[in-house]
């Protein structure tokens, strides 16, 4: 496991502790709502942007790639990623 940029590092968790933190991530980003990704993002304080397109493109990027984001969010952030000019690939 890695850590993750400023945040959370899974390595120092126990299995129970990342299932539990995977299952937060997932239900943020299935909930389609920004507020609560926000809330997840600082709870752990990952870094992200105060700019809102690129903040908009991470939040679309993360969501093609999680495993278990309903497929509507998935192929709803495709389309965003596509019309703004963005990749689904991340750095």
């Amino acid at each position: 496991m890695k850590k993750l940029r400023e945040g959370i590092n899974l390595q120092k968790l126990t299995k129970e502790q990342v299932r539990a933190w995977r299952k937060e991530r997932l239900a943020a980003f299935n909930s389609n709502d920004d507020e609560k990704i926000r809330e997840f993002i600082r709870k752990y304080k990952l870094s992200t942007s105060d700019d809102e397109m690129i903040w908009q493109a991470s939040k679309h990027k993360a969501r093609v790639k999680l495993k278990g984001i309903f497929p509507k969010l998935k192929r709803e952030s495709r389309v965003w990623l596509k019309e703004h000019g963005f990749t689904e690939e991340s750095r």
